[in-house]
C-alpha cells in the first residue's frame, strides 16, 4: 500500500450513523471504535469534533491535502461548554 494511503474510506453517511449511535448510546471511543471495525479513537474523535463544530454536514466534507483559499491553521477549537456536553 502506497505511503500516506488509507485502507478505510468512510462516507459522510457512516460517519454521521456512527457519531449519532455513539452519542444517542452513550458509548466511548473505545466502544464506538470496536463496534465498528474502525482502526484508531483519534478518528472517531475527530469525526465528533467536526460534527459538533459543523453538524451533520461537515461530516460530508473533503478535508483531506491542502487548504483551499487560503486558509491556514487548525480550526478554532469548541468552548469548553460544549465539549463538555
Amino acid at each position: 500500500m502506497p505511503k500516506g494511503k488509507s485502507k478505510h474510506e468512510y462516507t459522510g453517511e457512516v460517519k454521521e450513523k456512527i457519531i449519532k449511535d455513539m452519542r444517542e448510546n452513550g458509548l466511548s471511543y473505545r466502544e464506538t471504535m470496536r463496534k465498528y471495525g474502525i482502526p484508531g479513537k483519534v478518528t472517531v474523535q475527530k469525526w465528533e469534533r467536526i460534527y459538533l463544530e459543523s453538524g451533520s454536514v461537515g461530516l460530508y466534507e473533503e478535508r483531506r491535502g491542502r487548504a483551499v483559499g487560503g486558509k491556514k491553521g487548525r480550526t478554532p477549537k469548541l468552548e469548553a461548554k460544549v465539549e463538555n456536553d
